[in-house]
């Protein structure tokens, strides 16, 4: 089956996604309170109960949902929406030399958003709907759960786990065997070696705590 792809958020990373496959992009989704304040050029707009009141058959769709670093949360809710209703993911492999280069994987039903020069090595375990900016870095027998953004630069090391909602800043990097838990932010240029609490930043060589600003009911 020759699927169609549908974005949903009509962000900045929506719109490099459009440019990279003008073809094969369908539709952007965004929440009733956003569509007016949508600024995204060649390719239509619909609200959620929009689409779903057309009665499109679904199976003809993949989805990848472009919310941020900055909306994490909101992600997953949307994610676990999105499901409900029927709608299914697939991954992209984005590349800056050019829209013709770049690859959708329809098979995938992951939802991750791959930049150009994202280090993967042997014994990695990736889940689903992370976003990795070019650059970044996982090694070895590292493990990456869901709903991730991994910032240009970032290294993960070797037996490194990374919970959910995590961000990992520009060229930050996590030593060995270390543990994310969920919700932690490391900041730009940061060094972790130690341990961590859920939904806390960390700065600094060595990273260390700064301010717990959120509860994970608040996040």
């Amino acid at each position: 089956m020759n699927y169609k792809l549908i974005i949903f958020g009509a962000s900045d990373l929506a719109d490099i996604i459009i440019r990279s496959f003008p073809n094969q992009v369908h539709c952007c989704l965004v929440d009733d309170s956003y569509k007016s304040a949508s600024k995204l050029r060649d390719t239509n707009i619909f609200t959620l109960s929009e689409f779903l009141s057309e009665k499109n058959d679904l199976n003809k769709f993949r989805v990848v949902v472009s919310l941020g670093y900055n909306a994490l949360v909101a992600k997953r809710n949307v994610v676990k929406k999105l499901s409900e209703l029927g709608f299914k993911f697939c991954d992209l492999y984005l590349n800056w030399e050019g829209k013709n280069s770049s690859k959708i994987n329809f098979q995938s039903e992951c939802g991750a958003i791959f930049f150009p020069n994202v280090g993967i090595e042997v014994g990695t375990s990736i889940g689903s709907h992370n976003i990795h900016w070019s650059q970044s870095h996982l090694c070895h027998d590292s493990k990456v759960s869901s709903f991730n953004f991994f910032a240009s630069g970032s290294i993960l090391g070797g037996f490194a786990e990374v919970k959910d909602l995590c961000f990992l800043g520009f060229n930050s990097v996590v030593d060995s065997r270390i543990i994310l838990k969920d919700g932690v932010i490391l900041g730009t240029n940061s060094f972790l070696r130690t341990a961590t609490k859920e939904f806390e930043t960390y700065v600094g060589n060595p990273a260390k705590a700064v301010n717990k600003t959120k509860t994970k009911d608040q996040y």
